[in-house]
C-alpha cells in the first residue's frame, strides 16, 4: 500500500507560493518561444513552398520558350535549305528574340530568395558549351573545337604553308563576303595579307584577311550569320581539300577570335550581364544558319575566293561580279 505524506502544520512539503509562481513564469516563456519557432518554421515552410513554386513555373516557362525558339530556328534552317533567305532571316530573327528571352529568365534562387545568374554566367543547357584548353604559360582558351593535347600557338597548329594556307584565307574572307550579299550588308573591299613573324616557340607564317563593310543597317542577325560564315567557310575548305583534322579545325577557329570579338561586343549591346563565356555560347547557335548559307552558295564562295587568292584585294564590285550578287548600295551617312 501506498502512504502519503501528510503534511504538517508548518507546510514544508509543498512549494512555496513564490517559487511556484516563478516556476509558471518560466513555463509559460518557453512556450511563447517554442510558439514563436513553430511560427517561423511555419513561415519559412510557406516561403520554401513558394519559391520551388517559382521555380519551376520559371524553369518550365523557360524549357516552352526555348522549344519555340527551337522550332523558329528548325524552321528557317528548312527556308536556307530551299533558298527562301528573306523567310529564312525572320524565322531566325523571331528564334533569337525568343532565345535571348528565355536566358533572361532567372533560373535559380539563392537562400535570401534572390536571383542568381546562369551559372558562371554561361548558357548553361542552351548550346554547346565548349571546351577549355590550357596553352602556354597557362593560357586558357575556350573553343567550340577542342584543343589539341598541347600546342604553342594556333599557326603551328595549322602548319601549313604560305601557298597553301592562302586559298583557306580567302575562302574565309570568301563567305563573310557571300553572306554579306545575301544578308543586305555592303562591302566596300576585302584584302589578304601574308605574314612571318618570330614567336617565342619560333618563326610563323600565315595569311589573314580583312572583309570591308559600310555601315550595318540590317538585322544584328544578320550582321552575325556575316561573322560566323567565315570561320564557317575556311571549315569546309579544310574538309573538301583533305587537310582536315580535329587540331587544325581549332586552328582555324583560333584565327578568327576577331570575329568572335565583334559579335561578342554586339550580344554584350543586346543582352548585358553576362560573360564572355556565354556570349561565345549564344554566337555558336549561328553556325548552323551560317552553314546553310554557304553551302547553299559555295560555288560563289569558291568563285570569289579563286578572284581573291591571286591578287590578295577585291573591290567590292569586283567581289560581286565573281560572286554573280549584288552588292547592297551603301547605307547614307547618318544626319547628326
Amino acid at each position: 500500500m501506498t502512504s502519503i505524506s501528510q503534511t504538517g502544520g508548518e507546510g514544508q512539503h509543498l512549494p512555496h507560493s513564490k517559487a511556484l509562481g516563478i516556476r509558471i513564469k518560466e513555463t509559460e516563456r518557453i512556450v511563447a518561444e517554442q510558439r514563436r519557432q513553430v511560427k517561423k518554421l511555419r513561415r519559412e515552410h510557406r516561403l520554401a513552398k513558394r519559391a520551388e513554386a517559382t521555380a519551376w513555373c520559371r524553369t518550365h516557362t523557360r524549357d516552352g520558350l526555348l522549344w519555340v525558339g527551337n522550332a523558329a530556328f528548325a524552321a528557317a534552317v528548312v527556308c536556307f535549305a530551299a533558298g527562301q533567305f528573306a523567310a529564312g532571316f525572320q524565322s531566325v530573327q523571331f528564334a533569337f528574340g525568343i532565345w535571348f528571352g528565355a536566358i533572361q529568365l532567372p533560373v535559380g534562387l539563392s537562400h535570401h530568395g534572390e536571383t542568381r545568374p546562369l551559372g558562371a554566367g554561361t548558357l548553361d543547357g542552351m548550346t554547346h558549351t565548349g571546351y577549355f584548353g590550357v596553352g602556354p604559360h597557362g593560357r586558357i582558351v575556350h573553343s567550340f573545337h577542342p584543343a589539341p593535347a598541347s600546342w604553342c600557338c594556333a599557326n603551328h597548329v595549322l602548319g601549313l604553308a604560305l601557298e597553301t594556307d592562302r586559298p583557306g584565307a580567302a575562302a574565309h574572307e570568301a563567305g563573310h563576303v557571300v553572306a554579306a550579299f545575301v544578308t543586305g550588308i555592303h562591302v566596300t573591299d576585302v584584302v589578304l595579307t601574308s605574314e612571318q613573324t618570330q614567336n617565342p616557340c619560333g618563326p610563323v607564317s600565315g595569311v589573314s584577311g580583312a572583309t570591308g563593310i559600310g555601315r550595318i543597317t540590317v538585322p544584328v542577325d544578320g550582321y552575325l550569320t556575316m561573322l560566323a560564315a567565315g570561320e564557317v567557310a575556311h571549315q569546309r575548305w579544310l574538309r573538301d581539300s583533305g587537310l582536315r583534322t580535329p587540331a587544325r579545325a581549332w586552328a582555324v577557329e583560333l584565327g578568327a577570335l576577331d570575329d568572335v570579338a565583334k559579335a561578342v561586343n554586339q550580344l554584350r549591346e543586346r543582352v548585358p550581364g553576362y560573360d564572355d563565356i556565354a556570349y561565345r555560347q549564344l554566337f555558336w547557335r549561328y553556325r548552323p544558319v551560317a552553314e546553310e548559307l554557304v553551302d547553299a552558295h559555295w560555288e560563289r564562295v569558291l568563285a570569289v575566293a579563286d578572284g581573291l587568292a591571286g591578287p590578295g584585294r577585291l573591290t567590292g564590285e569586283q567581289a560581286s561580279d565573281l560572286a554573280g550578287l549584288p552588292n547592297p548600295p551603301e547605307p547614307a551617312a547618318q544626319q547628326d
